[in-house]
């Protein structure tokens, strides 16, 4: 008798005895399993500096170590997996499991970006829900270069959600310059005042979601609207209305086949069941933008007193057409009876 163990992604299977035996009486056979060891290395692709490699273990979550890498015009968006990769981890993030090969070697390669500059606005697009620390700090620098009244904008071009640490958006507050943060699905423009007005610390993680969701219950919207859950959060915990001055917010739309935009109305969905149309709204370019003091959900929608009714149409429609036809069915036969 040769025993077997069956396969286990990531780990080693062994029994004991591994050899053949000669079955004569009871045998015992065990079976173990033992998680394969592997080995992570940093490539700075294009940057200087050094980085030892990480043992890692399956099924063994660690941070990845501080990127230690930097490279001139150039600041650390993350880390891909391939040189002309876009990047996938942020800086210091958890992983786990990047291979099932006992020994291999798994190679990040640091991803970089530029800040792009026009204007009076310096700009970073990130492809992660993470902004290092070279990329906050070099587009708030090149936009405080630009002078009072600048913009750093962040935009997170494929996530829902973003976060930077807080210490780089007080820096552009302090210096009179505003942040705007974006995500896939929209974007807030926060004014150095409205900033000023939020009290920003140091040491906490700024978290900026913008993400559609179901419409809720009780609301009546037009059938192409979209709802969207807007969340600005310090640590966790969720600025509301302490805004104080009005700023802009911009959702993504895209209308439906002959649909007017200019009839294009924002509503702020209240707890209460109620809906409060936001002012200043317009369509361009795939976006809905108004200004507001607070956030919370907000719907993209049609006019409410404009909002598509073919479908009521059609069936007014019809059913004018049924009641025609029953009323004049009976006085054509009585006609036809007289003749």
């Amino acid at each position: 008798l040769t025993a077997t163990i069956a396969e286990k992604t990531g780990y080693i299977g062994t029994v004991d005895p591994a050899a053949a035996v000669t079955v004569t009486s009871d045998v015992e056979i065990i079976g173990s399993y033992a998680p394969i060891k592997y080995a992570v290395a940093f490539d700075e692709n294009g940057g200087t500096g050094t980085m030892d490699s990480m043992q890692m273990t399956y099924d063994d979550a660690k941070a990845l170590t501080a990127v230690a890498f930097t490279r001139a015009d150039y600041a650390f968006a993350g880390w891909a997996t391939a040189a002309d990769g876009k990047a996938v981890y942020g800086d210091g993030a958890t992983v786990s499991n990047l291979t099932a090969t006992d020994g291999a070697t798994v190679t990040l390669y640091a991803a970089w970006l530029q800040v792009e500059k026009k204007d009076n606005t310096a700009e970073i697009t990130v492809t992660i829900d993470t902004v290092s620390d070279q990329a906050a700090q070099a587009v708030v620098d090149a936009a405080k270069d630009m002078g009072a009244g600048s913009v750093a904008v962040i935009n997170a071009s494929e996530t829902d959600d973003v976060s930077v640490k807080s210490d780089y958006i007080k820096q552009a507050a302090d210096s009179n310059v505003g942040v705007t943060i974006g995500t896939k699905s929209g974007s807030m423009e926060l004014s150095a005042e409205v900033l000023k007005n939020l009290n920003i610390g140091t040491d906490a993680t700024l978290k900026t979601e913008i993400k559609s969701v179901e419409t809720p219950s009780g609301y009546d919207l037009g059938k192409n609207a979209v709802v969207y859950s807007i969340l600005l959060t310090s640590n966790g915990t969720p600025y509301t209305n302490q805004f104080g001055t009005a700023f802009t917010m911009k959702l993504a739309y895209t209308p439906a086949s002959g649909e007017d935009t200019s009839k294009l109305k924002v509503y702020y969905l209240a707890d209460d069941g109620k809906m409060e149309e936001m002012a200043d709204c317009q369509y361009a370019d795939g976006f809905v933008t108004f200004t507001t003091t607070h956030l919370s959900q907000y719907a993209v929608s049609l006019d409410v007193d404009a909002k598509d009714t073919s479908g009521t149409a059609e069936f007014l429609l019809i059913f004018f057409a049924l009641l025609v036809i029953l009323v004049a069915t009976p006085i054509l036969a009585s006609k036809a009876k007289k003749n």
